[in-house]
């Protein structure tokens, strides 16, 4: 398995992704509890009153569908935060990579300059090393 291409970016939206699942399993979990325990309750009323039921399973049912409303709008507020979340990563996933850009053009003409010292004017390496320069600095405005 190459783990060479995992960037911390990547770790923070698996995390939040993982996250964000686990907020909607749980919403879910404790959905079906709820209806569960609704369902137990209508069914022993239905036993024990025969009559007034349909007013309570009604009452019931509009309960159900309240928290089944809540829930969906709490689902949709994890999907606005994991967006907003995910554009952020995105962004310093760019900014990291423009920096390496940068980091290796300025190491690579710090080179070039210390192999001119070294060696008495291979400016042919100072040369490209300046075209590299030039050409990082104008892509970055």
């Amino acid at each position: 398995m190459d783990l060479n291409g995992i960037t911390p970016g990547h770790l923070w939206t698996f995390l939040i992704v993982l996250v964000g699942m686990v907020e909607v399993l749980a919403a879910v979990y404790g959905l079906i509890e709820k209806v569960d325990a609704r369902r137990e309750k209508r069914d022993a009323a239905s036993k024990a009153h025969a009559n007034g039921i349909d007013t309570k399973i009604s009452t019931e049912l509009a309960q159900i569908r309240a928290e089944i409303n809540d829930i969906s709008a709490h689902i949709r507020k994890i999907d606005e935060f994991l967006d907003s979340d995910k554009r952020r990563i995105e962004a310093l996933e760019t900014a990291q990579n423009s920096a390496s850009k940068g980091f290796a053009v300025l190491c690579s003409s710090s080179l070039a300059l210390v192999e001119h010292m070294l060696h008495n004017g291979n400016a042919d390496q100072l040369e490209d090393a300046k075209e590299s320069l030039i050409k990082y600095l104008t892509e970055q405005k």
